[in-house]
């Protein structure tokens, strides 16, 4: 689906609905970060993993809304800049993924089985500002691997999931997700912790702290797992 030609597909299972007073925390810090982009960005699409799901019920958002996702915060922020074109907001998974977003306009949409089981949000005129964005589950508490996919151009379902599969002989050097299983992430014992930032100086990127101290390394566990697996981070 090319987004510039101006044929837009209609998304019957898209629920708008204004800002009401929800238990989503959708001013807590994302849990795998905040993407910062302006239109023509690149590459595009910007793709991310993710791990969808929570215990949450996202039919009590609005009639059209499915799936669980974790009410306590976002999966990922996206803090965008506009210009002259249509922006999605989509998600690819192996099982039955859905997607709900609050905009900067404070409206809150969802969205089901646009393509499959793959559901996407399209943006005729975005508005400029924060878009905060829960994947979603099929089942309550369960664990859905997912691709997070933001575009200006085509929506491309048919990525790889997860999208940076560990690879070769050193797979913790892989942005954006892949080998985290295989990472020692240490525990939350930092004073630094939860803040938003890795404080851990074995990694380096654009979500790594401006100051990095040796007694924070192996104690920034939540931080940084949630920047690796958004591709902010990598390992050094």
């Amino acid at each position: 689906m090319h987004l510039r030609t101006g044929l837009f597909l209609l998304i019957s299972a898209l629920t708008g609905l204004p800002s009401l007073a929800l238990a989503q925390n959708w001013q807590a810090v994302p849990r795998f970060g905040t993407v910062p982009l302006s239109s023509g960005f690149e590459p595009d699409p910007w793709l991310g993993d993710v791990e969808a799901g929570g215990s949450f019920d996202a039919s009590a958002i609005a009639p059209g809304c499915v799936g669980f996702i974790d009410d306590s915060k976002p999966d990922l922020d996206l803090d965008f800049k506009p210009a002259d074109y249509a922006l999605a907001i989509y998600a690819v998974s192996e099982g039955d993924a859905s997607l709900v977003v609050f905009t900067p306009s404070g409206e809150w949409l969802c969205a089901d089985d646009t393509e499959g089981t793959n559901p996407a949000i399209i943006f005729g005129n975005p508005l400029a500002g924060n878009y905060n964005i829960w994947v979603g589950a099929p089942r309550s508490g369960g664990i859905l691997p997912a691709v997070l996919g933001i575009t200006e151009t085509d929506i491309d379902f048919n990525v790889p999931v997860p999208l940076n599969a560990p690879q070769g002989d050193n797979p913790q050097n892989t942005a954006g997700g892949g080998g985290a299983d295989a990472i020692a992430w240490g525990d939350d014992t930092s004073k630094y912790a939860r803040d938003g930032e890795c404080d851990d100086d074995r990694f380096a990127g654009p979500g790594v702290s401006d100051v990095m101290l040796d007694e924070d390394r192996y104690h920034d566990a939540t931080d940084c797992r949630a920047a690796y697996l958004a591709g902010r981070i990598y390992l050094r």
